[in-house]
């Protein structure tokens, strides 16, 4: 089992995973705005969010920004298109600013 470890700058990239690998996707976030990344589309029979987190940047005070990770793991062959939408939840779709995506083809 390997990690991949994924950022902004890998948006819209074409990755390729064995079962049972994993990989983490960190994006940054100022969660005190309303606006927080949330999974917009995943197949879970091919890819499995294990955990999701935020953690404060170092010397960031009250209200500051950090880094919210995505940890998935690959479960069974296949490709799976997954996105991400940064957003305020209470407001809808209409309230998304930014989106990530990535092609994800899971190997034997």
């Amino acid at each position: 089992m390997s990690v991949l470890k994924l950022s902004r700058e890998d948006n819209g990239k074409l990755i390729e995973l064995r079962q049972g690998d994993v990989v983490m996707v960190s994006l940054q976030e100022t969660p005190t705005t309303g606006y927080r990344w949330k999974v917009e589309n995943i197949d879970e029979k091919i890819l499995e969010l294990k955990n999701e987190g935020f953690h404060i940047a170092p010397k960031a005070g009250i209200g500051g920004s950090g880094t919210r990770t995505f940890s998935f793991r690959a479960i069974t062959m296949g490709s799976v298109n997954l996105k991400l939408k940064l957003w305020r939840e209470w407001l809808g779709d209409s309230s998304i600013t930014e989106r990530y995506s990535l092609t994800i083809k899971v190997v034997q």
